[in-house]
């Protein structure tokens, strides 16, 4: 008996001494009150979000003979004191593809270099990325600070009316969203209205050269920031020859706050075949577009 009365002693003290150092505080946050979202840790983002110095980075679908298009990513890393060039990755991705690979990714590395001078401009900048081997040597012509051009092995610029240019990726992007309207804006004519049928495929510049695949009778949307105020507008240049895609009225254009805006192109798929849409950024009376964009289009 002495002994339980012990025990019921030394268990009363510690349920004491639990109350005391409790004294004062809140209960515990339950469980389903806890906070859902926790900070994201930097280090885990890849990609053009921790590039490295010195890097820029390039992507595009260039023309490929016997699939849908070579989905291109190269990283150029240069000295970030000097600029001299010093390594390459490039990433090419035969869409379509029907090998028994299938859409693999095949990825070279290797050593580059700037030249000047092609056979029809001795001025002309060329990126030369040396591979390990013949195969693996590409030649760029710099046309840009936003553009690449791809050239034969000779240094010839490529007889051909097809895309063979990669876009700059922007180191850091920013998206922009305009504001939401109060009330819905009036349908342009012969346009597509807000829910009547939202699109089945969407881009924008940030993301040049990305393949579309449509079905007869759905829709696309293209979403290209400019800035009219300053004079640059957005035109289709080429894409509708065959008949693949119609325009689905006229482009719209959406001003967000604080500057700049969004000009809206609609597509409709209208026939089974292939297309590129490209589309030049020009101010009125340049002869030369600022920026190009273009995405290779396959309807079903």
């Amino acid at each position: 008996m002495p002994r339980r009365s012990s025990l019921t002693g030394f268990i009363g003290a510690i349920v004491a001494v639990a109350a005391a150092c409790g004294g004062g505080t809140e209960p515990a946050e339950p469980a389903s009150q806890a906070p859902v979202f926790k900070p994201i840790d930097p280090s885990l983002v890849a990609g053009i979000f921790s590039q490295p110095a010195g890097a820029s980075r390039w992507a595009g679908v260039l023309p490929c003979a016997d699939c849908a298009g070579i989905r291109t990513e190269l990283m150029l890393l240069q000295d970030p004191a000097s600029g001299e060039p010093q390594t390459y990755e490039l990433e090419e991705t035969y869409l379509g593809s029907m090998s028994s690979d299938g859409e693999k990714a095949v990825t070279s590395r290797g050593k580059w270099s700037i030249a000047k001078g092609t056979p029809e401009d001795p001025g002309a900048t060329v990126y030369r990325l040396d591979g390990d081997n013949a195969a693996a040597a590409r030649r760029f012509e710099k046309v840009s600070e936003q553009e690449l051009r791809q050239i034969d092995r000779d240094g010839r610029r490529i007889a051909s009316d097809l895309n063979y240019v990669l876009t700059r990726v922007p180191d850091v992007p920013v998206l922009s969203f305009p504001a939401p309207p109060s009330a819905p804006p009036p349908t342009q004519a012969g346009a597509t209205a807000p829910g009547e049928s939202d699109p089945a495929a969407m881009v924008t510049d940030l993301a040049a050269g990305w393949p579309i695949n449509l079905r007869i009778g759905q829709r696309m949307t293209a979403r290209l920031t400019a800035d009219r105020a300053a004079g640059a507008q957005w035109s289709l240049r080429t894409g509708l020859e065959g008949g693949v895609v119609a325009s689905d009225g006229v482009a719209a254009y959406e001003a967000i706050p604080g500057g700049g805006g969004i000009e809206v192109f609609r597509f409709k798929a209208v026939k089974s075949g292939s297309t590129t849409l490209t589309f030049e950024l020009k101010k009125p009376g340049d002869a030369a577009a600022s920026r190009q964009v273009s995405y290779p289009v396959t309807v079903q």
